[in-house]
């Protein structure tokens, strides 16, 4: 399934078809969709804005949990909200965090039946990769940011996430 004429979209989908896409309008504001894979249809049921930045990614759990990371819309700084998305599809969205310096975040859970996680982004300084490995707390809604090193693995695929469905986000020109 595609979204498309988005910029720098972002997506990821649960065990259960709960869906959540993040993408940044392309002037410093950052959107979601929230929807229901169902049959490999699509229902789109939440959309909005929720912050100012650039290249979200998004990380679902299978309990509702997201994990969003993205760059300020101005700096090579690197921010972070934890959210949950409720029985009405609505996405709650807590304060943003900065966490790091760097450009194109993103981000995934280890185990989507877990709150482990995987950030890697790209330095602001040269071609290098860094990762983080974090845990979601759901009773807190905070993250506690563990090990932190450079790292060759490539960046997450921030625009196609598989659960016992797939999804597929991409940028259209139209």
């Amino acid at each position: 399934m595609s979204l498309t004429s988005l910029s720098f979209g972002a997506v990821a989908i649960n065990s259960s078809g709960k869906i959540i896409e993040v993408h940044d309008s392309g002037s410093g504001t950052l959107w979601f969709w929230t929807g229901q894979m169902t049959d490999g249809q699509i229902a789109w049921k939440r959309h909005g804005q929720y912050d100012t930045g650039q290249t979200p990614s998004i990380a679902l759990n299978n309990d509702g949990w997201f994990v969003e990371v993205h760059q300020s819309e101005s700096n090579p700084t690197l921010w972070s909200r934890v959210g949950y998305i409720d029985d009405n599809y609505n996405p709650i969205f807590n304060e943003s965090e900065e966490y790091d310096d760097g450009i194109l975040p993103t981000i995934r859970f280890v185990n989507k039946n877990g709150f482990e996680l995987r950030e890697i982004h790209q330095s602001q300084n040269n071609g290098q990769h860094w990762d983080w490995e974090l845990t979601l707390n759901p009773n807190t809604s905070t993250i506690s940011w563990g090990y932190h090193e450079q790292t060759n693995d490539p960046l997450h695929d921030k625009d196609r996430d598989e659960s016992n469905h797939w999804i597929e986000v991409y940028t259209d020109s139209n």
